[in-house]
């Protein structure tokens, strides 16, 4: 595969690459430093690619990696998703990356949510906004707090891939 390729790819699949990137990343300049990053690497690592292999699991693996460094460099820092996480979470990605119903599908899972679960990601997503300031707003510990998004994360997730392969939840 050549490099031009690997752009015409990456163009065609940005908005999905970067829509994964923010379910973990939650800057949105860093998403978009990331997505760059992703992108650079790509490229100039086409030559590498095997083409009897999906282009999008080639992609999602580079890019689960450099989402998973960003993680690593704000451990320190913020509360972070685990490793395991983000690998169902780059599965899921990758299966879903083939179906435009996964918004849909998200959508509809979102509704799902007690109101109260819903406004929490709604504010956890708001630009500038950490898991560390809404547990203090609301009065919990940053492992509770980090334990509750980790949690509606996993159940959102859960719920699009049901409502995507048409099982019941």
């Amino acid at each position: 595969m050549t490099s031009s390729d690997v752009a015409r790819y990456f163009a065609l699949s940005q908005p999905k690459l970067r829509a994964f990137i923010r379910s973990m990343v939650f800057n949105p300049s860093d998403v978009d430093d990331i997505l760059q990053e992703v992108a650079v690497i790509a490229i100039e690592n086409s030559h590498r690619f095997d083409s009897s292999q999906s282009i999008d699991g080639w992609v999602f693996g580079i890019t689960r990696n450099r989402v998973m460094k960003y993680i690593d460099k704000q451990k320190r820092q913020k509360l972070c998703f685990s490793s395991e996480l983000v690998d169902a979470m780059t599965a899921a990605a990758q299966s879903d990356s083939e179906s435009e119903d996964s918004l849909e599908a998200l959508q509809c899972c979102l509704g799902k949510l007690k109101d109260s679960h819903r406004e929490l990601l709604i504010r956890r997503h708001r630009p500038g906004t950490t898991a560390r300031q809404l547990a203090k707003e609301i009065g919990y510990t940053d492992t509770r707090m980090s334990r509750l998004i980790n949690s509606l994360y996993v159940s959102l997730m859960k719920c699009v891939q049901n409502e995507i392969s048409g099982a019941t939840p």
